[in-house]
């Protein structure tokens, strides 16, 4: 049988590592970069309309399949930054059933299917 060596070694026997504070700041900062300089692309007539009100800058470019317009939406740091403090801190799914699947909140992690 064949033993197993670096990456496919770290593959058989998984592990969850959890960013540290700084790499946590690194990618929230690159994030509204992104959010704010390229935007994200939409084309929910409701959607947009509420976030060009909320103040996001919303932007007509010829769709890539030439079928007509698609729109690219660019939102501001402080736009995001309101959305994240007014997320709720948990978050409870359900099943088809009413039953509670999970709890989202603080640092729980779920892995696998989910149904019923």
């Amino acid at each position: 049988m064949a033993s197993l060596r670096g990456s496919e070694k770290d593959l058989a026997n998984p592990h969850l590592r959890f960013p540290n504070e700084d790499q946590c700041r690194k990618v929230h900062e690159t994030t509204l970069d992104l959010l704010e300089k390229t935007g994200v692309w939409m084309d929910e007539p409701e959607c947009l309309e509420m976030l060009r009100a909320a103040g996001a800058r919303v932007l007509d470019a010829p769709s890539k399949d030439g079928s007509g317009f698609a729109r690219r939406v660019q939102l501001p740091s402080y736009l995001v930054e309101e959305a994240i403090r007014s997320a709720p801190e948990r978050v409870t799914i359900y099943n088809r059933h009413g039953d509670v699947s999970m709890i989202l909140e603080d640092r729980a992690s779920y892995f696998g299917f989910f149904w019923g």
